[in-house]
């Protein structure tokens, strides 16, 4: 009889022990405590009493095996992955091996970059939920690489895909005699889709900046002036650009105001002042003279010598303006200058056309310093060579020994 109360009792015991039994921590309050006193965390929560918190996500930069995650002592995968408490999805043990998944690629091909805590370059901090970057990297997960010195202050970040869609680090590295251009950067636009498309980002730098990081600034360019022969312009005389700008007008009442538009060899697009421009047959018409030096004034004084000096001719062609700029000291071929009708006219019934042409390409060199020295490029200046001077040491000395 005293055995069997005694039996009684250690059940009991037992009972009470089993109901008295409890998660960790209660869950800490961040899941429901189930079966074998095991938490089932919620999102974004995770570890055995649910205390830690999840960082975000991102396609990882490179990944590596997991290893056995639900310790079955297999990594086969063979019923589609393993189910952990912080991925939303079953996660591969091992490499190669998604194809036909919902990752990224259905044939395998973006298999090294699943979706990883902080993308696999920085470390969670478990109290705040926030990642914690590896040098070079940024954003809520770490998704994106940083742009070198944030670009200097002379650029902007951009993303691969925003790069290549709009060839933005296109540049123009020098102008070889006979027209040859040696260009930087993305050449042509084209669409960027894989998977760093968003994540990879490089410096955009400002017109007259340049380096990886845009803390270069560039020097001076013109014609190497010990190039002068026709053998240096591939078997051509070596000429600058020419080109002709035509303003014409349907009748004689028109009169309506201009801009020209000038992109130099930093790629900074320039703007005149508008220039009210008479029919030539209007009585208010200018002469040609005063034409010449309207248009010269405007152009050599867009900012930062951007046209140096111009040589500008103009006739009359029945009641059209021809206009025809010689480019002096701006060696190399040019980009067209942009004529632009202001619209702003008196009579509704009357227009006008603006067009550009260049019946002479130029085909000198554009080249740093001129080849003739060397650019300091903390300070954008160049250091000529003895014999050779100017602000791009394009003018050889007459005494140069």
């Amino acid at each position: 009889m005293k055995a069997a109360v005694l039996i009684a009792a250690v059940v009991v015991l037992g009972l009470a022990a089993h109901a008295n039994a409890e998660c960790a921590n209660a869950c800490s309050g961040h899941g429901t405590c189930g079966t074998k006193d095991q938490c089932t965390c919620y999102p974004n929560w995770q570890a055995a009493d649910c205390s830690e918190r999840t960082c975000p996500f991102g396609l990882a930069f490179v990944d590596t095996p997991q290893g056995d995650l639900n310790h079955d002592g297999s990594v086969a995968d063979a019923s589609g992955g393993a189910a952990v408490q912080w991925h939303n999805k079953n996660v591969y043990e091992k490499y190669p091996n998604v194809a036909s998944t919902s990752y990224n690629s259905a044939d395998g091909t973006e298999e090294a970059h699943f979706y990883t805590e902080c993308s696999n370059k920085g470390t969670c901090d478990r109290e705040s939920g926030e990642c914690q970057c590896l040098d070079g990297y940024e954003g809520s997960s770490c998704q994106r690489t940083s742009c070198p010195n944030s670009c200097s202050g002379h650029g902007v970040c951009r993303t691969m895909q925003e790069i290549a869609e709009a060839n933005m680090t296109k540049r123009v590295a020098d102008r070889l005699t006979g027209g040859d251009i040696i260009l930087t950067g993305v050449d042509s636009a084209f669409t960027y889709d894989l998977w760093d498309k968003d994540k990879n980002q490089a410096c955009v730098c400002d017109a007259g900046w340049s380096g990886f990081d845009c803390s270069l600034r560039e020097c001076p360019r013109g014609d190497d002036p010990m190039t002068h022969r026709s053998e240096d312009c591939l078997g051509k005389a070596c000429r600058n650009e020419r080109q002709v700008i035509t303003i014409g007008c349907a009748d004689a009442t028109c009169h309506n105001q201009f801009q020209f538009h000038f992109r130099d060899w930093t790629g900074m697009d320039w703007t005149t002042n508008d220039m009210w421009i008479y029919a030539p047959t209007h009585g208010s018409a200018r002469t040609t003279t005063a034409m010449d030096t309207l248009i010269t004034n405007e152009l050599e004084g867009l900012p930062n010598g951007a046209i140096e000096n111009v040589r500008v001719d103009v006739s009359v062609d029945s009641n059209s303006w021809l206009i025809t700029v010689n480019f002096i000291d701006n060696s190399g071929n040019q980009d067209f200058i942009e004529c632009e009708d202001r619209n702003h006219r008196d009579q509704t019934d009357s227009t006008t056309t603006c067009t550009t042409a260049s019946p002479r390409d130029g085909n000198t060199e554009e080249s740093p310093c001129s080849n003739r020295g060397l650019c300091d490029y903390e300070t954008g200046v160049c250091k000529c060579f003895k014999g050779f001077y100017d602000d791009d040491c394009s003018v050889q000395h007459a005494l140069a020994l």
